[in-house]
């Protein structure tokens, strides 16, 4: 895990809401990065991008970057039990 002056955990539930706060009926469902998307799941970001690409992951290519949909995220976890 990286080191850095800003605790993520915080930024993160401060920018982009808690998971109990997610409407995945909302519009203004958060966006996630891949490295929000491997932190969150605890795998490298390259393991996220490669998933993305094979259709493993939800995911929206946006430019040359993926996004994900916090909600989508949560959904697909909650789905493979």
């Amino acid at each position: 895990m990286l080191k850095t002056d800003i605790n993520m955990e915080n930024y993160r539930s401060n920018f982009y809401g808690t998971p109990d706060q997610a409407d995945p009926d909302s519009s203004n469902d958060p966006l996630w990065t891949v490295e929000d998307v491997a932190a969150f799941l605890k795998l490298q970001p390259e393991t996220i991008r490669s998933m993305a690409r094979r259709g493993e992951l939800p995911a929206l290519k946006i430019g040359k970057v993926w996004r994900f949909q916090q909600h989508a995220i949560h959904e697909m976890l909650v789905n493979l039990h």
